[in-house]
């Protein structure tokens, strides 16, 4: 049917791979779709809530369209010669049969006109903004890990896109902890415009999107699309109402701690390594400067550890999860952090050295 680089035809089935569930909810999940029109191929590789297309240059015999399992192909591929060339074609119904130099091997296939396409009828509605893919991503991995997973509540369970003219800012929370996180853009919107993007599919995209070029942003009432130009990136959105988040954001910013991030690191990972399952570390700060951390687990041991740092406030005695507190930081990427404890919350806010485009928002514990 078509021959094809070998390079070529490895890189895609990678990126394909990376897209199908290791365990599917139905066979044809596991395939890619592989449709042959005039000189190129297109792979499309589909997830419960994702659907990545792209097209290959080849030579191509006839138009025809197949599947094969995406998996397996990949790995057939990753093991062929470098370099080489690829033909494959479908001898017999229900056979896919790849050669390569010495190499053949035959695959099994399935009735292509079955394979689970999205519905694509409100992309003519989209609204479009263009993004560097770098800083795309980079929006994704600072606010991907406040999401929840499991929760019953299944907005939360997804990361939320909130775009006006200016603006494109990423927005994730799990009930406990916040992370907003702001990109530039030109959108040439009237209104504010909202999605909320399933939590697999933000895993998938921050290993799929390129880390150079520009990315092409489409917000649709069901579906949003991200495209790279050679690659397409197709997404169902969670249909609900999310929530306010403005609305749990301080008023004002006051009692400010500001502190090398580095020593910051290593005070609550060292108080960490003996906190049960509740995760409390209990944070001590005086107007002097003297940031004390302290954990006491079901055992009665404890630890303690106690940091000089650059503070302006009211002397604050609060309890917070560890594990939340160290994910933001880690998540910091300047050599000092900002952060500001609210009297009225009881919660904290971390931010960068200089600048809001990315903050987090933590909520105490009880001690």
């Amino acid at each position: 049917m078509f021959t094809i680089a070998r390079d070529l035809f490895h890189n895609g089935m990678l990126l394909c791979s990376r897209v199908v569930d290791t365990r599917p909810t139905a066979e044809i999940l596991s395939h890619v779709l592989i449709e042959g029109k005039g000189d190129s191929i297109r792979l499309t590789a589909c997830a419960p809530e994702l659907e990545l297309s792209l097209a290959l240059p080849c030579e191509l015999k006839s138009d025809f369209m197949a599947t094969l399992p995406a998996q397996k192909l990949s790995s057939v591929c990753s093991f062929l010669p470098a370099g080489s060339k690829v033909e494959c074609s479908f001898p017999e119904e229900g056979q896919g049969l790849l050669v390569c130099k010495k190499n053949r091997v035959r695959l099994n296939t399935l009735e292509a006109e079955n394979y689970p396409l999205m519905e694509k009828g409100d992309l003519k509605e989209f609204a479009e903004i263009a993004v560097p893919s770098s800083a795309l991503r980079d929006q994704l991995e600072k606010t991907h890990f406040c999401m929840a997973s499991q929760d019953i509540r299944h907005y939360l369970n997804a990361l939320m896109l909130e775009v006006d003219n200016a603006r494109l800012r990423a927005v994730a929370t799990d009930g406990h902890r916040m992370a907003l996180c702001d990109q530039a853009v030109d959108s040439g919107l009237e209104e504010v415009k909202q999605v909320i993007v399933p939590y697999r599919v933000v895993e998938k995209l921050m290993r799929l999107l390129p880390g150079k070029g520009e990315t092409r942003v489409g917000l649709g009432e069901r579906h949003a699309r991200f495209e790279t130009g050679e690659h397409t990136f197709l997404c169902r959105l969670v249909d609900a109402e999310y929530p306010d988040y403005k609305s749990v954001l301080p008023e004002s910013n006051e009692n400010l701690m500001n502190v090398e991030r580095g020593a910051l690191q290593r005070a609550f990972r060292q108080v960490a390594s003996l906190c049960d399952d509740l995760r409390c570390v209990k944070i001590a700060l005086q107007a002097g400067g003297s940031l004390n951390l302290e954990v006491k687990n079901q055992l009665q041991e404890e630890a303690r550890s106690e940091l000089e740092v650059d503070y302006r406030g009211q002397d604050i005695t609060v309890g917070f999860n560890v594990d939340y507190i160290i994910k933001a930081i880690d998540a910091v990427e300047t050599e000092r952090v900002r952060i500001y404890f609210n009297e009225s919350s009881g919660g904290c806010s971390i931010f960068p050295q200089e600048g809001e485009r990315y903050r987090y928002l933590v909520m105490p514990m009880r001690i």
